[in-house]
């Protein structure tokens, strides 16, 4: 050891220049390194979670639980599962063996979702197939950007916004909370109805064959070919109200505006979000798997 130390003494210059090499590499290491929020962990869990739109709890239990409970005991490698049931809303949460790798979790993670869209029972009523999830801390949200003001703008900036930051090379997506599309509300008047002898069925089923839109294939010639393409969709809300019911027996056609008050405003999405206690929209911005964080929360806020 005495004549190492001896051969560096010796030698400033070369020490000199391994500390400077030292110093140099550590400092590139630091900047590349990429910065998380949370360390990029990945725990051996899914989560499987599906709603039923007005049901109680325990019509959840046994038209939507128990089908995927026991679609879970045929995966290999399950080490306890359970499920949290609410109004509407079933969350099964399977855990694996602590010996699974990331690759062999990709593998079950694929066999559940086969599992499960194999189920053919679940409840007409049921809108959306259950959804398979998995933890992972760097889809974790990185910044939330809130907005304020008059719906139709605060919809209009919030939309531009959030295609903006999807083009951006960082983010993986933005999410909006609050942003609700706009709808045309149909009112019927009861009464009106009646006198006319028009039912609900009747206006539901008359917008239904009015708003629509086909492909009939095409037509060859021996110069040119065409396609057959029926559209028929409204191009305003005013065009609702100007569609046929029915003719009446004394001549001249009852249309919705006839038994019905149109109303244009927002869909109800279940979901409402305030700033400073004022409505807006908030976007939920997720990074790139790679992407450092404070990178993108600079790129973002450019």
């Amino acid at each position: 050891m005495e004549p190492l130390i001896r051969f560096f003494v010796r030698r400033h210059l070369l020490v000199h220049t391994i500390t400077a090499i030292i110093i140099i590499l550590g400092y590139r290491t630091v900047v590349s390194t990429p910065r998380e929020t949370f360390p990029d962990v990945e725990m051996s869990q899914l989560f499987v979670n599906a709603v039923l739109p007005g049901a109680s709890a325990q019509d959840v239990e046994t038209k939507v639980t128990i089908p995927i409970e026991e679609a879970v005991d045929k995966i290999d490698g399950v080490k306890r599962h359970h499920t949290v049931i609410t109004d509407q809303v079933s969350m099964t949460v399977v855990e694996f063996l602590d010996e699974i790798d990331h690759e062999e979790l990709d593998e079950v993670e694929k066999d559940l979702r086969t599992e499960i869209d194999a189920i053919r029972d679940f409840p007409a009523e049921m809108e959306d197939d259950p959804t398979v999830l998995r933890f992972a801390a760097r889809k974790f949200p990185v910044v939330e950007i809130a907005l304020s003001g008059p719906s139709t703008s605060v919809a209009d900036a919030a939309r531009i916004l959030e295609r903006r930051l999807e083009r951006l090379d960082e983010v993986s997506s933005v999410s909006a909370i609050g942003l609700q599309d706009s709808e045309l509300r149909v009112l019927v008047d009861p009464v009106r109805a009646r006198e006319l002898g028009v039912t609900l069925l009747d206006v539901v089923g008359a917008i239904d064959a009015r708003n629509v839109s086909s492909t009939g294939g095409s037509l060859e010639t021996r110069d040119a070919r065409r396609q057959v393409v029926l559209w028929s969709r409204y191009g305003n809300p005013e065009d609702v109200g100007d569609t046929i019911l029915r003719f009446s027996p004394t001549g001249g056609a009852i249309r919705v505006s006839d038994v019905a008050r149109l109303e244009l405003g927002r869909e109800d999405t279940g979901l409402l979000a305030h700033t400073n206690g004022r409505p807006g929209v908030s976007l939920v911005v997720r990074k790139q798997a790679h992407a450092d964080v404070i990178e993108t929360v600079d790129a973002v806020r450019a």
